[in-house]
């Protein structure tokens, strides 16, 4: 089987717009655009895959994925997805994440399904499906189409109306800016785990099944947190809930219980099936 590393790259002379009515990659095959100073477009009505495969937008470049001008569509591209800073996406309205983020290969970094440095447009139900990574860098943020005009929220923050994350799945913010959201309703599944270092969230309804995790633990960091330089602001050596955390746990765990107090008053109502605030 191929690397996601070796892609086909879509470079046509004087050309920046590219329609496919259907597009098929499978058995690791990757697709790009070669970068250019304009803008360069890849429309595709149909993607097929297999899971293994790898579509990157890269700088100055949109994609629109399965993306439909109806009242609601779907988008569940059957690929491993990145999205650079600079670049863009436009999916369905609800957009399912799939890909096997190329497991134990080390193709992608982090075995990442979803990578994101770059802007998603109308996504309003975003489903990261079981047992998959995704990583929102300093960059990611969102924007909606209202009438012709996008709507664009700020760099390194999105907007949706739901955020799920299905069991075992797991969703990085590698970054000290941490999660920066407005979301109608995060449901975290069995054993989903959101890392950030910072929070800065407003929620309508928060859900947390079994097992499932929200932490700004140190030992739960991904790899850039090890090196990177904390804000003046962060005390301590992270962030703790009950006796579980790190040096200085038993006064963190008031700090906790503070913090969600706050949290009840941004949010419309906090769900924990089997846990205890």
């Amino acid at each position: 089987m191929r690397s996601v590393q070796d892609p086909v790259t879509i470079d046509e002379t004087n050309i920046t717009d590219h329609d496919f009515s259907q597009v098929h990659l499978f058995r690791r095959a990757a697709l790009n655009m070669a970068v250019r100073k304009e803008r360069t477009v890849l429309k595709m009505t149909r993607l097929f895959g297999d899971r293994t495969g790898l579509l990157h937008a890269r700088a100055n470049q949109t994609f629109y994925l399965e993306a439909s001008a109806t009242e609601h569509s779907v988008s569940k591209p059957a690929v491993n997805l990145r999205i650079d800073k600079d670049a863009e996406m436009v999916f369905g309205a609800s957009l399912y994440v799939i890909g096997d983020g190329a497991k134990a290969t080390g193709q992608i970094t982090g075995d990442s399904s979803f990578t994101i440095d770059g802007r998603m447009i109308d996504v309003t139900h975003l489903f990261i499906t079981k047992r998959l990574k995704s990583r929102f860098l300093s960059h990611a943020h969102s924007a909606d189409l209202h009438n012709g005009t996008l709507a664009v929220s700020a760099i390194g923050s999105f907007v949706l109306a739901t955020f799920e994350i299905q069991d075992g799945s797991e969703v990085f913010f590698p970054d000290v800016h941490g999660m920066q959201c407005t979301v109608g309703l995060v449901h975290m599944k069995y054993g989903s785990v959101i890392v950030a270092d910072t929070y800065r969230i407003a929620l309508t309804s928060l859900l947390l099944e079994t097992g499932s995790t929200i932490t700004a633990s140190g030992k739960d960091r991904p790899g850039p947190y090890e090196t990177a330089v904390l804000p003046s602001s962060c005390r301590g050596s992270g962030g703790s809930y009950g006796s579980k955390g790190g040096k200085g746990k038993v006064l963190l765990a008031s700090i906790t219980k503070c913090v969600v107090s706050k949290i009840r008053n941004l949010i419309g109502s906090i769900t924990c099936l089997n846990h205890s605030f």
